[in-house]
């Protein structure tokens, strides 16, 4: 997330950060949330020479968090943020 000098800048680059954030969602999910909003999931990544919007590795990673939460809770909501056709 990049639009407020206070706010975190996770490196989604980093193996044990996804980790994390997938273990986040799990503890909510055992909790018994039935979904997500997923906000900014367009700038998760960085790029030089990019507007790092919509970057490969931001849907690859999108998609391996749609994976692991359906094997786990097949009947969760996932609503992520879209700012341009896909």
């Amino acid at each position: 997330h990049r639009f407020f000098s206070h706010q975190p800048d996770l490196n989604y680059e980093n193996p044990r950060v996804q980790e994390e954030i997938l273990g986040a969602l799990r503890f909510w999910l055992d909790l018994g949330i039935d979904g997500y909003r997923l906000d900014a999931v367009p700038y998760l990544y960085a790029a030089e020479g990019t507007d790092c919007e919509n970057l490969p590795a931001s849907h690859a990673f999108l998609k391996r968090v749609r994976r692991e939460i359906d094997t786990l809770y097949p009947d969760t909501v996932l609503l992520a943020e879209a700012n341009q056709w896909p």
